[in-house]
Order: C-alpha cells, then structure tokens, then sequence
C-alpha cells in the first residue's frame, strides 16, 4: 500500500517536471536580437556571488539543526541495522 502512493508521487512529479519544461521551451523566444553590454555580464556575476554568500549564510543559520537531524537519522539507521543482524 504504502509503495503505490510512493509510486504515484513519483509519476506526479515526472508529469510536473515534464510540463515545466515543456512551458520552458514555449515561452522562450528561439531568437532573440539583443545586445549584452560589460555592466549585464558584470551582474550576473553579482547575482551568482550573492547566492552564493546567501547559500553559506543560511547553511550557517541551520547548520545546528541540520547536524541535529542528520544525527537523529544516523542513529535511526544504526538502530534498524544493529535490529536486522539479530
């Protein structure tokens, strides 16, 4: 029972990707004219170094409760496999 709503969840979100995807290549233009000048290159890579210091700064605010969780589920897989050698 509980491997066919995995199942189902699974091809629900196949469909989901495959429309984004499918919406992504409908709504971009297959030819554009446009010019990019030195200041939208230089942007880019603002936006790239911001995401990037935003990505480390949020790590940073979780990290204790992110090794909080990831100890819980360490020693509940410990747990089943000290359980399945008995």
């Amino acid at each position: 029972m509980h491997c066919d709503r995995v199942y189902n969840k699974i091809i629900i979100m196949k469909k989901f990707h495959l429309a984004c995807i499918a919406l992504a290549l409908f709504v971009v233009p297959g030819y554009a004219s446009a010019y990019l000048d030195p200041g939208t290159g230089s942007f880019v890579v603002q936006i790239a170094i911001a995401s990037i210091a935003g990505l480390l700064f949020t790590a940073k605010t979780y990290w204790g409760r992110i090794k909080f969780f990831l100890h819980g589920f360490s020693k509940k897989m410990l747990g089943q496999k000290k359980d399945e050698h008995r």
